[in-house]
C-alpha cells in the first residue's frame, strides 16, 4: 500500500520524519514530499538531520490534490492547508473513489481541540489523539457520508519498559513562542542553568526547537531565542550545560529524564519509557496561550512537576488510567491501512 506524506514545514517535517520509518516497518511504501512553494522555510540543516537522503519527491500543493488512487493509496496529513481544506469541502470530489484516501493526524498535542476537530472535518479517515477526542468528533461534527474516525498517534505508542540504570543525561526540550515572553524564557533557561549547577555529575541538555534566525517563516515564530539569552545573561555557562539540536531519536535513546513546558515532546519521552516532568507554573504563564490546556492535558497524568520536583528530578512515569485512552499499541498501522481498504470499497467501517 502507497502513502504520501507531505510536508511543508519544521513541524511537518518532524511529522514525516518519524511517521516515515514507522509506516515503513509495518509494510507500507511510505513517500515523503517537499512542498515546493514552501522549500524556501526549510533550511538544508533542517532537512539533512529529519530527512539524511532528502524528500523522496517535491511537488506543489495543486500536484497533491490532483493525484489519482493509481498514484497513491492515501494521503496523510498532520497540518491542513487551506487549499486542501477547500478541496475536501467540495462533495463531487469526496464523492469519488479513484482518489486517495486523505487521513487526517494531529501534528503532536491539540491544545485547541475544537478548532482542530473542525479542520479535520471533511477528511475521509480521522484519528484524533485520544478515545474521548475521538468519541466528541463522531457525535458532534462528524460529517454526513463515509467517514472513518478513531483515535492514536505515531509518536504515542504504548511506553515501552526500558533499563535507564545507566544513564545520566537530562534533556529539556523547548518551544518556538512557549513560554511566551522574554522573562519567563529567561527564567526557564536560569532554571536548567541552576539545574547543571546543582547536579555537576548529569549532562543537562537544553534542546533547541531551532537554531536562531531558522523558520522565519512559520507560524510559530521566535523572538526570544535561548542561545542569545544565555549570551547576554549568564555569566558563566557550567560545564555540563549544552544545548543540543539533534534529532528526537538521538536524545530518546541517551535520555534518563526530560522535562518540558508545552512540548509534545513529553509524548515521545512517555512513550521512550523516560521518566518525564510537565512545568507549566512558570512566571507570566497566563500570558502563554499554551500553558492552560497543556496543564488541562497532564492534569491527572501525575506529571505536573513543582520547582522543587525539578531541581531534585523526582521525574516519573504517568498514571495507567490516564496512558489508556492516549496511546495505543502499534496495531495502530494495521487499522490505518483497514481503514484505507474500507474507504477504497466504500463499505462501513467503525473503530470500536
Amino acid at each position: 500500500m502507497k502513502v504520501l506524506l507531505p510536508f511543508f514545514n519544521d513541524s511537518t517535517l518532524m511529522f514525516v520524519s518519524r511517521l516515515q520509518p514507522m509506516l515503513r516497518a509495518h509494510g507500507f511504501d511510505a513517500v515523503s514530499m517537499l512542498l515546493s512553494e514552501h522549500a524556501g522555510a526549510l533550511t538544508t540543516r533542517q532537512l539533512t538531520m529529519s530527512l539524511p537522503d532528502g524528500p523522496d519527491m517535491e511537488a506543489s500543493s495543486s500536484t497533491m490534490l490532483n493525484f489519482e488512487r493509481s498514484s497513491f493509496d492515501a494521503i496523510l496529513i498532520a497540518m491542513p492547508q487551506r487549499e486542501l481544506l477547500d478541496r475536501l469541502s467540495d462533495r463531487s470530489y469526496r464523492s469519488r473513489r479513484d482518489r486517495p484516501a486523505y487521513i487526517a493526524f494531529n501534528a503532536g498535542l491539540e491544545f485547541f481541540p475544537a478548532r482542530g476537530r473542525k479542520n479535520r472535518l471533511n477528511f475521509d479517515i480521522v484519528f484524533l489523539n485520544s478515545a474521548v477526542q475521538a468519541r466528541m468528533f463522531r457525535s458532534d461534527v462528524r460529517r454526513n457520508g463515509w467517514q472513518y474516525v478513531s483515535f492514536g498517534h505515531p509518536y504515542f505508542i504504548n511506553p515501552k519498559t526500558i533499563d535507564l540504570s545507566d544513564r545520566t543525561d537530562v534533556v529539556f526540550f523547548a518551544q518556538s513562542i512557549s513560554p511566551a515572553t522574554l522573562d519567563s524564557r529567561r527564567f526557564v533557561l536560569d532554571l536548567m542553568v541552576t539545574l547543571a549547577q546543582r547536579h555537576p555529575g548529569r549532562k543537562i541538555y537544553f534542546k533547541l526547537r531551532h537554531l536562531p534566525g531558522e523558520n522565519d517563516t512559520h507560524k510559530h515564530k521566535e523572538l526570544f531565542s535561548y542561545p542569545s539569552m544565555l549570551d547576554r545573561y549568564i555569566d558563566e555557562k557550567p560545564a555540563n550545560f549544552e544545548f543540543t539540536t539533534a534529532n528526537m531519536t538521538e536524545i530518546l535513546s541517551s535520555a534518563a529524564i526530560c522535562i518540558t513546558c508545552t512540548s509534545t515532546a513529553a509524548m515521545d519521552a512517555i512513550s521512550a519509557g523516560i521518566p518525564t516532568l510537565v512545568y507549566v507554573d512558570y512566571p507570566e504563564n497566563y500570558s502563554d496561550r499554551f500553558a492552560k490546556p497543556m496543564r488541562k492535558e497532564f492534569a491527572e497524568s501525575g506529571l505536573i512537576a513543582s520547582i522543587a520536583d525539578i531541581m531534585d528530578l523526582r521525574a516519573r512515569r504517568p498514571r495507567e488510567s490516564w496512558i489508556e485512552p492516549r496511546f495505543r499499541s502499534e496495531d495502530l498501522f494495521d487499522e490505518i491501512r483497514r481503514a484505507i481498504e474500507c474507504f477504497q470499497t466504500g463499505e462501513p467501517c467503525t473503530w470500536p
